[in-house]
């Protein structure tokens, strides 16, 4: 019983440490440093979780399904980083278009993790998918 308070404990630990980092990250953006804020989330990222975005975003998509696998990472969890990818994605696709559509297909990628491993649909999840294929259609190729 002890354990799988330990667990749970870390678990919320987890959500609240990366929902902190988005509400942290969307401040920043607001302020109109985009790159600075980009910059102190993943380092955050990497720092208080062993996160790294800038890896994440090298792995094929096999590689990075046993990433997020390896990070014992929840649904939840998965979601918050959705939204931190989006937000990121949709700051640079005005002067930084290749980099945001690798960042954005990333987004959907972890979709389609939870998607896969997930017995639960979510409408709140497809509609941030459609959101996210919106987007990346109104990039330049």
């Amino acid at each position: 019983m002890e354990r799988r308070d330990l667990i749970k404990d870390e678990l919320e630990r987890i959500g609240k440490a990366i929902s902190q980092l988005l509400a942290n990250f969307l401040a920043l953006k607001t302020n109109g440093n985009i790159a600075m804020a980009i910059e102190n989330t993943n380092k955050q990222l990497k720092e208080e979780l062993d996160i790294d975005v800038e890896l994440m975003l090298t792995l094929q998509q096999q590689v990075f399904a046993e990433y997020l696998e390896s990070k014992k990472l929840t649904p939840q969890h998965i979601e918050i980083l959705i939204d931190y990818f989006f937000e990121t994605g949709s700051s640079l696709k005005d002067f930084h278009q290749e980099r945001a559509r690798i960042i954005l297909n990333k987004a959907l990628e972890m979709i389609d993790f939870i998607n896969n491993n997930s017995k639960t649909y979510s409408f709140e999840r497809k509609g941030k998918e459609d959101k996210i294929r919106e987007l990346i259609r109104t990039l330049k190729n």
